[in-house]
C-alpha cells in the first residue's frame, strides 16, 4: 500500500499540547477538539510516548481509539499511538503499521526486537 502525500491532510493534530484541568489532561475536551477535527474530514494524528510524559498516547487512545472503528483507524492512521499501553510487546503483528510506513521499515520486527529489549 502506498500513500498518495496529494491526498493527505496539510494540518495534523497533535498530540503534543493538550488542555488540562487540575494538572491532567482534559480528555473530555480533548474529545470534542478530535470530533471537530474529524468532522473536517482531517484524519492525521501525531503523538508520541514523551508527549504528556506518556500521557497523550492514553489521551489518544480515549478519544480516538476506542471511540472510532477500528477499520476507519487501519485505513487512514497509524502515527504511534497504542491501543493497548504503548509496550512494543503489544504489537499483535497485523501489519497495518508496515503497510502506510513511508521508510517501509519492517516495523513488526523492530518492535519484537524492542520488546526484547525492553520489557
Amino acid at each position: 500500500m502506498s500513500i498518495d502525500l496529494s491526498k493527505m491532510p496539510k494540518l495534523g493534530f497533535g498530540l503534543m499540547r493538550l488542555p488540562e484541568k487540575d494538572g491532567e489532561i482534559d480528555i473530555e475536551h480533548v474529545k470534542r477538539m478530535v470530533d471537530k477535527y474529524m468532522q473536517m474530514d482531517m484524519n492525521y494524528f501525531d503523538t508520541a510516548y514523551v508527549y504528556h510524559g506518556g500521557k497523550s498516547e492514553v489521551a489518544a487512545r480515549e478519544a480516538l481509539v476506542k471511540r472510532y472503528p477500528d477499520d476507519w483507524r487501519s485505513k487512514n492512521f497509524y502515527a504511534g499511538v497504542a491501543s493497548r499501553g504503548g509496550k512494543a510487546s503489544d504489537c499483535i503483528g497485523c501489519g497495518q503499521c508496515e503497510g502506510v510506513c513511508p521508510q517501509h521499515l519492517p516495523i513488526i520486527n523492530l518492535l519484537k526486537e524492542a520488546a526484547e529489549i525492553l520489557d
